[in-house]
């Protein structure tokens, strides 16, 4: 079985968020990363707010995939590494087209969000605050770095909600919440 602990190249690089494009895997908290390893099917449709390694990895795994990234250099390295014809969209855009943007998603339509944005934490908190109606019942929201101070009062109502801890993150780690009712 491939695992994100046969692939890492030096583990110091990944957790300084290095080669995560290259090998393909997500900069979150290992337990994490294991748990969507079985998580993610080719059933799945995956929406991102911050891409990278997340985005190669669940381009490989899920059906569709759309990542929304605030940086243009990263997000043009992400299109780099996706082999064409890809699943997978990439969008180039601010905070404030993220916002604008997510008002015309589909409500219950995701099987995984992931909010791992930045440049801010204030950004990653204005994008929890909305996102939760675009996940269907029984998806996934995850949320890296969850102990940022922006993000300690978010209250995960409506979700079963799994942490996985890695003491060496910025932040603290990941979380993994299942939604069980509409909020």
């Amino acid at each position: 079985m491939r695992t994100i602990i046969r692939q890492l190249p030096k583990r110091r690089d990944f957790l300084l968020g290095r080669h995560t494009i290259e090998i393909g895997y997500p900069w979150l908290t290992y337990g994490a990363i294991m748990s969507l390893e079985q998580i993610a099917t080719l059933e799945l449709n995956v929406l991102e707010f911050g891409g990278g390694g997340s985005t190669v990895f669940f381009s490989r795994r899920c059906k569709s995939v759309k990542t929304y990234e605030s940086d243009r250099e990263w997000a043009d390295k992400i299109i780099a590494v996706l082999p064409p014809p890809s699943n997978t969209i990439v969008i180039y855009s601010n905070i404030h087209q993220t916002l604008a943007a997510i008002e015309k998603e589909p409500l219950n339509f995701y099987d995984i969000v992931l909010v791992d944005s930045g440049p801010h934490y204030s950004h990653r908190r204005a994008v929890l605050d909305v996102v939760s109606p675009l996940v269907k019942l029984g998806g996934y929201l995850v949320l890296d770095n969850y102990e940022q101070r922006y993000l300690l009062s978010y209250t995960y109502k409506g979700y079963d909600v799994y942490t996985f801890d890695d003491l060496r993150y910025g932040g603290r780690g990941t979380k993994i919440c299942r939604k069980k009712e509409e909020v």
